[in-house]
């Protein structure tokens, strides 16, 4: 399930076409419907425009998806992407503290 974020904003921003709200309403049908499925999802740290507070609310909303597995990636600022466009404003070493802090998280689920 390639979610990437569980900011509203910074779905937005992401152009994910979809919002936290919807996405846990998907996850929950999904987990009644078939209970023994298990979730995998990745998600991106440190695109541009995410703030401390963006970034804790994707905390909390791993914290709540609970998911089997999870794969963490800081981003990297690559040409012809729509993101190349925006300034990469979040330090390499915020990015890294960031996926190291999710991983964490999630090991702490798994």
């Amino acid at each position: 399930m390639p979610l990437q974020h569980g900011s509203n904003e910074m779905l937005k921003i992401m152009r994910r076409g979809i919002t936290r709200e919807k996405t846990e309403a998907l996850i929950e049908t999904i987990r009644d419907q078939m209970p023994n499925l298990s979730l995998r999802t990745t998600m991106i740290v440190g695109h541009p425009g995410e703030t401390e507070d963006y970034f804790e609310e994707l905390m909390n909303f791993v914290e709540w998806a609970r998911f089997d597995r999870l794969g963490v990636f800081p981003y990297s600022h690559e040409e012809q992407t729509h993101a190349y466009i925006m300034a990469d404003d979040v330090e390499p070493e915020v990015k890294e503290e960031r996926a190291a802090e999710l991983m964490a998280l999630q090991q702490d689920i798994s």
